[in-house]
């Protein structure tokens, strides 16, 4: 998959586009990069398919801010540099985050909303001190953090199963800057909680759901479910955090159907 990049004021933005038809924008999460994507986009050519490097992942600068709004209106800028005017958004974990930060900045733009492990509530006191004490661990050994933190994402019962996946993401991961790391953790500690828009958006929303997920409890995604008018979830009972991996096929079913109806 070729990589491309957009310059912005903050820094170039890299992304990878593939296939035609209705937009889906691919937002993945914290420490990884667009590549989670790639085996998706490759088997989803009747859709135009955008991932992004989120800023300080992958080949994406930096960016000054740690700010979800500042990196929407960098990818804002991005989509109309592309005349993309409308877009299915699918993100993980920190990308559902932005997602939600995206859509309350630019509905109109929005098709349909996929929460990929992630909520649309911000941090609670408990969480955001949770939050300074993984930037102190990484300040300490950030590489040590990635290690530890990767495998931890899994169900245990798949971690063997797919040590060579958790190796590869833990070799990409290392490659990361030590700001870029801190940066995106003060990001997602200090952005706002959307749960309104989950009652007055008009469009549907996906909700990817692991039964084993350490980092978003399935309870609080199903509550989140049921503000709004329409959604789909897709309850994974086997899956930790990391449904790209360990439950590709069933992801990839459910992605394709809800772009499907979000662009009916």
């Amino acid at each position: 998959m070729e990589t491309k990049f957009y310059d912005t004021s903050q820094g170039k933005i890299s992304y990878s586009i593939n296939g035609s038809g209705p937009v889906i924008l691919f937002f993945h999460g914290f420490p990884f990069n667009k590549t989670i994507w790639y085996p998706y986009m490759k088997k989803m050519n009747e859709f135009t398919t955008l991932a992004i490097d989120l800023p300080g992942h992958g080949d994406s600068d930096l960016f000054s801010e740690p700010d979800l709004y500042q990196w929407s209106q960098k990818i804002y800028e991005l989509l109309i540099f592309l005349s993309i005017n409308h877009v299915t958004i699918i993100g993980h974990s920190m990308g559902g985050y932005l997602a939600c930060s995206f859509a309350e900045l630019y509905p109109s733009m929005i098709k349909g909303l996929g929460l990929f492990h992630s909520s649309a509530r911000a941090d609670t006191d408990e969480k955001k001190q949770n939050r300074d004490r993984i930037i102190k661990t990484i300040e300490e050994d950030h590489i040590k953090y990635i290690a530890n933190s990767i495998p931890s994402l899994f169900f245990p019962d798949n971690r063997i199963k797919y040590n060579k996946e958790i190796a590869t993401l833990i070799e990409q991961s290392n490659k990361m800057d030590k700001q870029a790391l801190i940066n995106a953790q003060l990001a997602i500690r200090d952005r706002e909680g959307h749960l309104e828009m989950l009652n007055t958006a008009l469009f549907p929303f996906l909700f990817v759901i692991g039964k084993q997920d350490p980092s978003v409890p399935y309870e609080t995604s199903l509550a989140q479910a049921t503000l709004t008018k329409v959604s789909l979830i897709l309850m994974l009972e086997n899956c930790g955090h990391m449904g790209f991996i360990e439950e590709f096929n069933k992801t990839l079913v459910a992605i394709k159907s809800f772009a499907t109806l979000c662009n009916e």
